[in-house]
């Protein structure tokens, strides 16, 4: 029975007035910007990336970080940036004179080449030396995986991929312990997911510093020369492998007190070396009773089974899976880049200039990332970008210009955690 009591409630009528001091929406932005003067990430920047200024008048750092500026506040087009190249009080607050205008900032990004992206790359792995404070990893994970990027229209690059989309197909690795993006290649979208995997890795191995470096990797990098080179570098690996007739027969021939119950799966291990490759090792394998009533695969039976590959002859055989699927957690972080940071569909005619939007993205994205890491709170350490976006960044205040300087008013329960954050940062 439905309650009688109503509860009275109107919108009331206001009147809108033209507020003439200098009001944001993106306080937060600030708190951006003085950490990122901290890591001099502005000055690496000007110093690595050799692009004329010409008529705009704009610094490479001065272009680009407009940009992570408009992934963070929730932009995710160049149209966008119109929304802060009419907040004076942001203007302030960043020290820009005034933001680069759209086309503007599209003829930017249209001067950049595959040489100028390393540089910036450069300019970025110097900065992540700045945050870490060549801090030594006693070990390190890096996952790697591709992901197709839905595009639209007529684009350098935009293929069909091998699952029908249109678009591209970058590769990504990852670090594990920390969860930010290390390293990125644009690439066409047809390009098949292990296609250069190896001088990928080879570029990855030179952004880090660690005692044991460990790679976890699909099986699009079940290869002899992905893993072939991980050996050469001294590299432990485990990859999800190809469960080729050949395997699967090994695997079925297993004795049934090989296999370790383990929860409602099992666990075994055997030693194997695929066709071509140079000497056999360590297969851990999962297999999982198919539920009642599912269809047996005509090869595999009454299992399904997982098959991971690895040069760790020792330790564990389920702590070595268990952490293997982990890399899990790297398809939810590419998710916050495509739907998080709006980095998908990349908006750009020229290969280059998307290649360098996706870039500017992944950097906003580690900003964050970096910040949760060794300047926030414990509370936001969990926090994900449109929650972050949400609490920190789209945050209102006042800004006051005097004699003295500038001043931002906040709202009382934005202030005492903002005077926190920016004290740890400007202090540390």
């Amino acid at each position: 029975m439905l309650s009688s009591n109503k509860i009275n409630r109107k919108i009331p009528f206001v009147k809108v007035e033209k507020e003439k001091g200098m009001i944001t929406s993106h306080g937060g932005l600030h708190l951006v910007g003085k950490f990122a003067e901290k890591v001099g990430l502005f000055d690496a920047l000007d110093n690595h990336i050799e692009v004329k200024e010409r008529d705009s008048g704009y610094s490479p750092s001065e272009a680009l970080m407009s940009l992570v500026y408009v992934f963070l506040s929730g932009g995710d087009a160049l149209d966008d940036i119109e929304v802060i190249r009419r907040d004076d009080a942001l203007r302030l607050l960043l020290g820009y004179e005034r933001f680069p205008h759209p086309t503007t900032l599209g003829r930017h990004l249209r001067r950049y080449s595959l040489g100028h992206i390393r540089q910036v790359e450069k300019a970025i792995k110097e900065v992540r030396d700045n945050v870490f404070r060549d801090r030594f990893f006693k070990k390190i994970t890096l996952d790697f995986d591709s992901s197709v990027w839905r595009g639209y229209g007529d684009k350098d690059g935009l293929r069909y991929s091998y699952k029908g989309v249109k678009g591209y197909n970058p590769l990504f690795c990852f670090v594990g312990e920390t969860e930010e993006c290390l390293h990125m290649r644009l690439r066409s979208g047809n390009a098949y997911s292990s296609d250069g995997a190896v001088s990928f890795l080879r570029e990855v191995l030179g952004k880090v510093k660690a005692g044991v470096i460990r790679v976890r990797a699909d099986s699009a990098f079940y290869r002899k020369d992905f893993v072939g080179e991980c050996e050469r570098k001294g590299i432990l690996f485990t990859i999800t492998a190809d469960l080729t007739a050949s395997l699967l027969e090994r695997i079925k021939s297993l004795p049934s007190d090989g296999w370790e119950k383990v929860g409602d799966d099992e666990i075994a291990e055997l030693y194997y070396r695929p066709t071509g490759w140079e000497k056999e090792y360590r297969c851990i394998v999962k297999r999982v009773k198919r539920k009642k009533g599912e269809q047996a695969d005509l090869f595999e039976g009454n299992y399904r089974y997982y098959v991971v590959i690895t040069n760790m002859f020792r330790g564990s055989a389920f702590l070595i899976l268990s952490s293997h699927f982990k890399r899990c957690t790297m398809e939810k972080m590419v998710g916050e880049l495509k739907s998080g940071l709006g980095l998908e569909p990349l908006p750009l005619r020229e290969f280059f200039a998307n290649w360098m939007f996706l870039l500017m993205g992944i950097l906003a994205f580690n900003i964050l990332i970096w910040l949760r890491l060794f300047y926030l709170p414990s509370i936001y350490r969990k926090h994900m970008t449109k929650r972050m976006r949400y609490h920190l960044i789209n945050i209102p205040g006042r800004v006051v210009q005097n004699s003295k300087g500038l001043s931002l008013y906040l709202m009382e329960e934005h202030a005492a955690i903002f005077q926190q954050i920016y004290h740890i940062i400007t202090d540390t």
